[in-house]
């Protein structure tokens, strides 16, 4: 065993500039949704966070792989797509935790193999031929530690602990590779700690995918840019006033012509739609999830990008409703707020 102290410096000042990011970012989240900030401001804001892990990922050598890529891109695109402040907020505690994640998953993994080719020039592996691991750790606090029973040279070792010493932030960890006929591989490149880190990661990637399937389909709240419609029926009707008032096919095919234009969540009368929601008449009351909705005017709010929602109406409104008399009002509001679908009986 051969153990060698490296220069924490690096480190130190690497873990110090860390904290004082992550506690920017903490701050920079609390100040633009508690204080009301532009959304096109707070993303500007949020596009520093991207570079800043551009920049982790070019310094560590992996802003060419394609999991790096992939996760970057998406951070990116989350960001565009977000339509408040609330919602960029999560993108950013959500994924910036996942691109950190990744940076240093990709990070040590090109890490190993790199202290891999390093161990695979030693001239003293050509004498093996039966099968031995051996390993290379190294912690938070300098101390490098070779268990491989005197095999390899002193210039390896040397190399290795060069190469270790350069790395900014060290994470503890063991590198574990098999040799066998001169060959080696790495075996288990990660630590059990790794490991645990790698789970939680992968646990809340899980849990973020699910938050986002929770507001999609309508069980969990919704914000954003959309639209306030609101229906009343023809009110200089006498006598037969069946053909002039709302009735539920009308709102099913509303709701469907407002989601084929793009909507993201609806709402009538308070109640949040999902994919089993049901809109049918009960005598001469409309229920929507069997509750009784308020008319006069009946209130629609439509999570969505407000122009083209209204847009794709315009045809809706001028066949269905203006022939027959019911009057509508459409509102094109900044933030909307959608509740969670809530079984009421």
């Amino acid at each position: 065993m051969y153990t060698r102290k490296i220069d924490l410096k690096l480190s130190i000042i690497a873990i110090m500039l860390i904290l004082i990011f992550a506690i920017n970012t903490f701050l920079l989240i609390t100040s633009f949704v508690e204080k009301g900030q532009s959304l096109k401001t707070a993303k500007e804001y949020a596009q520093t966070i991207v570079d800043y892990y551009q920049k982790v990922a070019k310094d560590s050598g992996v802003y060419t792989n394609s999991a790096v890529q992939n996760v970057l891109s998406r951070f990116m695109y989350e960001i565009n797509l977000a339509n408040s402040n609330d919602e960029l907020a999560r993108v950013i505690v959500n994924l910036g935790n996942e691109t950190q994640n990744v940076i240093r998953r990709e990070t040590e993994s090109r890490q190993a193999n790199i202290i891999l080719s390093m161990v695979s020039t030693d001239p003293n592996l050509s004498s093996i031929v039966d099968s031995i691991r051996i390993s290379i750790s190294f912690n938070t606090q300098g101390d490098i530690i070779f268990n491989d029973g005197g095999l390899l040279s002193q210039k390896t070792k040397d190399e290795i602990s060069e190469y270790i010493h350069s790395i900014p932030i060290l994470w503890e960890r063991v590198i574990e590779m098999e040799i066998e006929h001169g060959t080696s591989r790495l075996v288990t490149p990660r630590s059990s700690e790794e490991k645990e880190q790698r789970l939680k990661s992968e646990i809340d990637m899980l849990k973020a995918e699910i938050e986002s399937l929770r507001i999609a389909t309508g069980y969990a709240e919704m914000t954003g840019e959309g639209l306030i419609i609101k229906l009343y029926d023809n009110p200089n009707v006498y006598g037969n006033i069946s053909p002039y008032i709302i009735h539920d096919l009308d709102l099913l095919d509303l709701v469907n012509e407002l989601f084929s234009s793009g909507a993201r969540g609806i709402a009538i009368d308070g109640r949040r739609l999902t994919t089993t929601s049901s809109i049918r008449c009960v005598g001469p009351v409309i229920h929507v999830d069997h509750e009784p909705i308020r008319v006069e005017p009946i209130e629609i709010h439509v999570a969505g990008n407000p122009e083209i929602l209204k847009s794709g109406l315009s045809l809706f409104f001028r066949t269905r409703f203006e022939p027959r008399g019911i009057i509508y009002d459409v509102q094109i509001v900044d933030q909307i707020t959608l509740p969670a679908y809530s079984r009421r009986r």
